[in-house]
């Protein structure tokens, strides 16, 4: 059982380190030094794509403007 265990822990960890994107990393970092905060994932409906919040993010950071609920049509 502890074979099982160690192996899908190992499985998770790899899938962490495969999936992590530096792009969207320093998107990310960009958002929040420009406007104080995080991205706030936990306000958005589950039906909102992680690439919809991206596209959102990028365009806030250029427009440098904090309009992530409007651009996503979510009311706050």
């Amino acid at each position: 059982m502890e074979d099982n265990m160690l192996h899908y822990m190992n499985k998770l960890i790899d899938e962490d380190i495969n999936g992590f994107d530096d792009e969207r990393f320093e998107l990310e970092q960009k958002y929040a030094a420009m406007f104080g905060h995080g991205v706030p994932r936990e306000m958005f409906p589950p039906d909102i794509s992680e690439d919809e919040i991206m596209k959102a993010v990028e365009s806030c950071v250029q427009n440098q403007k904090d309009e992530l609920f409007k651009i996503l049509d979510v009311e706050e």
